[in-house]
């Protein structure tokens, strides 16, 4: 009889850790049995065998005539899912994936087809993720990224406030039009613990706004007025 060919369920040998492989035979026969290592499996004596064990595969089949064949030994390997990925963005606006290969692009927790390239250029102002696969192992969810795409804040016809550049290295430049105001505050917390990282008062248009104490991170920057009725908030980046 013909010697059996061991086909597995992902088509490389290689699967992802905790996860299973299904192993079987490429001819019918009476008899299979399973080996590890050349030691037979305890009742692994069916066409195919599902396992979540690496380790050299083999497989002894017998038919109706008592005919035994060996297959070659088959090296099936666990791969351990790459970590996440960590988002960055650059100068031009692009979010810029840490895994080199194998990025794949969500958008609000939904996958963006087509999009698997390192960087990305977002079109619109949401939470982006992005995850990296290696061998068809996925790894989770990175943090996401909130993305705005404009950092002007368009009050009304004529009336704005604008922090750019966005992300910023150390300086943010600081602009306003709003009827009624000409001094407005800025308040600066760290968006992963809401703690209050710097404060600025009586702020004048045009105003450059240095910010090189802070680490490289996100931040929510809160403009005010004295008398509170103007309040909006900016997520800026800084690298």
């Amino acid at each position: 009889m013909s010697k059996p060919l061991i086909i597995t369920s992902t088509g490389t040998g290689k699967f992802c850790v905790n996860d299973s492989i299904t192993l079987s035979s490429s001819v019918a026969a009476t008899n299979y049995q399973w080996n590890v290592g050349g030691s037979p499996i305890s009742n692994a004596k069916n066409k195919s065998l599902t396992t979540y064990n690496a380790g050299n595969y083999s497989l002894t089949v017998v038919n109706d005539y008592g005919c035994k064949s060996l297959s070659d030994v088959s090296l099936i390997t666990s791969i351990v899912k790459p970590t996440a990925p960590i988002i960055t963005r650059d100068t031009a606006g692009n979010l810029i994936s840490s895994s080199t290969g194998g990025n794949q692009w969500y958008k609000a927790g939904v996958l963006i087809a087509g999009a698997t390239s390192k960087s990305f250029k977002p079109t619109g102002p949401s939470a982006y993720s992005v995850t990296t696969n290696t061998y068809g192992c996925e790894s989770a969810l990175s943090i996401s990224y909130y993305f705005l795409v404009t950092d002007i804040l368009n009050i009304s016809a004529g009336e704005f406030i604008k922090l750019a550049p966005n992300p910023f290295i150390n300086q943010l430049n600081f602009d306003f039009v709003i009827k009624g105001y000409q001094r407005l505050n800025i308040e600066v917390f760290d968006i992963a613990t809401g703690s209050k990282k710097a404060s600025m008062q009586n702020l004048t248009p045009g105003m450059p706004i240095n910010l090189s104490q802070l680490s490289a991170g996100t931040y929510v920057i809160k403009v005010i007025s004295n008398d509170g009725k103007i309040n909006y908030q900016f997520k800026m980046v800084k690298l």
